[in-house]
């Protein structure tokens, strides 16, 4: 059985974080997200989701977050995503 999740949010926004590897996106996105530095990172493979509420002018806005790996190996996915 698949349990549908109601969203109390007023909007929900898909972000895509993408650029080269090794520039900080994952520890940007972590610092943002927990609002915790973290030095020592891994390397993102393939994409990673990351979720997290913001309140802006009264309203309630969901974020789903793709971190995707900035390595060339993993080029073929941001390709996918921008245009």
């Amino acid at each position: 059985m698949v349990k549908q999740m109601v969203s109390t949010n007023d909007y929900t926004w898909k972000l895509i974080v993408g650029g080269m590897g090794g520039v900080g996106k994952t520890t940007f996105l972590h610092r943002y997200i927990h609002d915790k530095f973290i030095s020592d990172t891994k390397l993102t493979v393939g994409c990673q989701f990351h979720s997290t509420v913001v309140n802006r002018h009264g309203k309630q806005i969901g974020l789903i977050i793709w971190d995707l790996g900035g390595q060339q190996r993993f080029r073929f996915i941001q390709d996918k995503y921008i245009r």
